[in-house]
């Protein structure tokens, strides 16, 4: 969910044309912070060993930066229906592509054509609903694997 919500907050700030220099400068950064966290974390843990609960600390503060950084995004840089992929067209209706996967469209490169094939302004339709994501049962199952599998980590 952090990656997608990372992916999004990108292209609502950049737009399409600029999100893949910004996405790869943004998984650097990342990289980089989590770097600098595991060596905090490190050196908390060689200090204070064999009172190790120091280092719950480390990664609480590192989560409350990145929420701190969130916030930080000034109201009304990031355009949200350009994050969504929503356009407006003629008569002020909203366009957009439904991105939930089906059974047939397992490849990322498979979606990304068929997202490349639809004219946004010829469609004509609404956002993909929570209630909808969630009576996907592809989806679902893909995060309840997920989940799973961080638990078993």
């Amino acid at each position: 969910a952090i990656k997608c919500g990372f992916s999004s907050l990108t292209l609502g700030i950049v737009g399409p044309r600029r999100f893949d220099e910004w996405a790869a400068k943004g998984e650097s950064a990342n990289h980089l912070g989590c770097l600098i966290a595991l060596l905090i974390a490190g050196v908390v843990s060689y200090l204070y060993f064999p009172d190790v609960q120091f280092l719950f600390a480390v990664f609480g503060t590192f989560g409350a930066a990145g929420v701190v950084s969130v916030l930080c995004i000034p109201h009304g840089v990031i355009d949200y229906n350009r994050a969504r992929n929503l356009k407006a067209s003629r008569g002020n209706k909203r366009a957009t592509v439904r991105a939930t996967p089906s059974s047939s469209d397992v490849t990322a490169q498979a979606s990304a054509q068929a997202f490349a094939q639809v004219s946004l302004t010829s469609v004509d339709m609404q956002p993909v609903t929570n209630a909808e994501l969630l009576r996907n049962r592809n989806l679902v199952l893909w995060h309840v694997i997920i989940f799973m599998w961080h638990m078993s980590n």
